[in-house]
Formats: structure tokens, sequence, C-alpha cells
């Protein structure tokens, strides 16, 4: 696949990402959520979702197919040093949660209520 074909997909699973947030803050209208893109050191998070007291920090990537990529995408969740919930969504179906940071499929994702 092309470099340009993999960008397009993966601002598609972005968006997806978003409108689901979006979905869901519709059904939560009475706490509402706040989506911002989270900063640390020269990183960056792709979304940090607070909802209330809870807070969600989540990446979203193409495929976790390079070993590069996998570092990219842990490492900045990984460097937080709280408790809230980390997530990275991609397109593989092989489960790659590692050090209490949860991997998800995103069809999976978007299936789930």
């Amino acid at each position: 696949m092309m470099k340009e074909q993999k960008k397009i997909i993966l601002w598609i699973c972005i968006t997806l990402y978003f409108l689901k947030s979006k979905q869901r803050k519709v059904h939560t209208l009475s706490t509402g959520y706040e989506i911002y893109v989270g900063k640390l050191d020269n990183k960056e998070v792709d979304f940090v979702v607070i909802d209330g007291n809870n807070k969600f920090y989540i990446q979203v990537t193409y495929l976790l197919s390079e070993q590069s990529t996998i570092d990219r995408e842990f490492s900045v969740l990984e460097q937080i040093n709280d408790n809230y919930t980390k997530i990275v969504i991609s397109m593989d179906t092989v489960n790659r949660s590692r050090n209490g940071i949860i991997h998800k499929n995103i069809k999976d994702f978007l299936l789930e209520e």
C-alpha cells in the first residue's frame, strides 16, 4: 500500500474515533466529554478525553506492524505517570497490550457499547 493511502486510512480511523466520541457525548450530555490533543515534551497524545472525573488517553494508528511504530505509539502513554486508562487503537487483530496500556482493534472498538 502506498504511503499516501496509509495516511488516508489513518485519518479515517481518527475521524471514526472522534465521531464515536461525539456520539457518546450526545448520550452523556449531562456530564459532557472534553477532547484535547495532549503534549508531553516533544511527543503528542492523539486524544485526551475527560468525562467528569475520568480521563482517557488514546493513540490511534493505522497498523502496529513495525517496532518503531509500536514504540512511538506506546512510549508516550508509558511516560504518563497516572492511573487513568490508556488505549492504543489500530487495525491490527493481534492484541499488543503492554504495561497496562490497552490495545484495541478499531472495528472492535467501534462496535463496543
